[in-house]
């Protein structure tokens, strides 16, 4: 965004409002247009992600099932935050639209179970970022 400061178009890359006796970043300039309101300029650090590799190990002479989670944590952009995880790999994937998906498989005794799980966060605005963490299950019986 651009405005005109002393005869001179500058570009604004963060902006600040005096409110109750002290100065407070803005995370976006609003504009009424069309009936309705409209972002102008969104001021936030790039939106990231992060997920964690998790494991779980059980021990049975059976097939027990295992489940293992991971947690989805964004940094930057403008909350609230959307989630869309998929699988590649073995075992079902529950509460692919939350932060924290739970992988769960039947696992026979001395085998496991493994999927990588990936990530997609969107933003308020619409931006979006990818994070990719493995999940393993394994079952040390015999």
């Amino acid at each position: 965004m651009k405005v005109f400061v002393n005869g001179a178009w500058r570009t604004v890359a963060a902006a600040k409002i005096y409110i109750g006796g002290r100065w407070r970043s803005l995370s976006r300039i609003r504009v009424y247009r069309s009936g309705a309101w409209r972002d102008a300029k969104v001021f936030a650090a790039a939106l990231s992600v992060s997920a964690p590799d998790r494991s779980t190990v059980g021990s049975s002479h059976s097939t027990i099932q295992l489940s293992v989670s991971t947690t989805a944590t964004p940094s930057g952009g403008i909350a609230p935050y959307s989630y869309s995880w998929t699988k590649i790999g073995l075992g079902t994937l529950t509460g692919a639209t939350s932060a924290s998906p739970t992988l769960t498989a039947y696992v026979s005794p001395g085998g496991g179970a493994e999927a990588s799980v990936t990530v997609t966060v969107t933003d308020a605005v619409g931006a979006t970022a990818t994070a990719t963490a493995t999940l393993s299950l394994e079952n040390l019986g015999s």
